[in-house]
């Protein structure tokens, strides 16, 4: 981030000629095939300032026509190539992570394949299609500036009746990725089904298609009402799990612990049941009997 930018857009350019986006092509047959994203292994990596929505659709215009790029959230680590870097969170092996979490302005939506209601059609009003699914969003989002563009599939043969399409907004400060996926989960809930997903890659490049046409009129667009989203309120405090036994906490294990503070689920329920009594006598049990099916039967 520059000392003068409020935010940082990083942009991955992939060095082997791998596509960041879908291909749509048509068969001899007349059929639609849609190969997905290329695997790339090397990249050039390009931070773009953002100091707010006008730089932010600028930024995104701009990239639209790179079949090769796409947006990421991480930040950079010190000291590597940024010229032929490796895309790596965690450590793998040998290899240093080159990329680490970092908390953004900016938010990615990602809404994939919701029913359009009757009279919804994104080919013959494309801003009425947005605006049904921007009305589905919390009303944090309602009347604010939005840039969108449809995905690949969005009104091919298959998918009629189906929206697709990513939202992009800019927030009243920066969250990190574990506070976008707990947003996401409680929307979701509210919601009653899979409405919302954090995007934490995007592709922004328009799909490249070969001997096929887009029905849509209008891919992309954006509006500017000039208010930003206050982002502080829709985002849900970390919850906590208070283990609920027979007697005392196993030993080490503090009574209440965070959701992620103490292993995964599985763990705890291992946890728990080593806590019963005489569970482990009955586990024993269960497993003679079973030996002296095999040798009897």
């Amino acid at each position: 981030m520059t000392a003068n930018s409020l935010d940082q857009m990083t942009v991955l350019h992939a060095l082997d000629g791998k596509f960041a986006t879908k291909r749509i092509t048509r068969t001899q047959d007349g059929k639609i095939k849609i190969k997905g994203y290329d695997r790339s292994y090397w990249f050039r990596v390009e931070q773009r300032p953002i100091d707010g929505f006008d730089d932010l659709a600028a930024a995104l215009t701009g990239l639209t026509g790179d079949p090769h790029a796409f947006v990421i959230r991480g930040e950079p680590r010190p000291g590597i190539d940024r010229n032929r870097a490796r895309r790596r969170l965690h450590q793998h092996g040998t290899e240093p992570a080159t990329f680490a979490p970092a908390a953004r302005r900016w938010l990615t939506i990602d809404v994939d394949k919701i029913k359009a209601p009757a009279l919804t059609d994104p080919i013959v009003d494309p801003n009425d299609a947005v605006e049904y699914v921007i009305g589905r969003l919390p009303p944090e989002f309602h009347d604010i500036s939005c840039y969108w563009h449809f995905t690949a599939s969005q009104s091919l043969p298959g998918y009629e009746g189906l929206l697709s399409l990513r939202l992009w907004y800019w927030l009243d400060r920066a969250c990190a990725d574990d506070e976008l996926k707990r947003w996401a989960a409680k929307t979701n809930a509210d919601a009653g089904f899979k409405l919302v997903d954090p995007a934490l890659y995007s592709p922004i490049t328009r799909p490249r298609r070969f001997s096929s046409t887009s029905p849509l009129r209008s891919r992309r667009g954006g509006g500017h009402e000039r208010r930003l989203l206050p982002s502080a309120a829709v985002l849900p405090a970390r919850r906590t799990r208070q283990y609920v036994v027979a007697g005392s906490p196993p030993a080490g294990i503090p009574a209440v612990a965070t959701a992620r503070g103490e292993g995964n689920r599985r763990t705890q329920q291992r946890r728990r049941l080593l806590d019963r009594p005489n569970w482990r006598a009955a586990r024993l049990s269960r497993a003679d009997e079973k030996s002296h099916r095999r040798l009897y039967r």
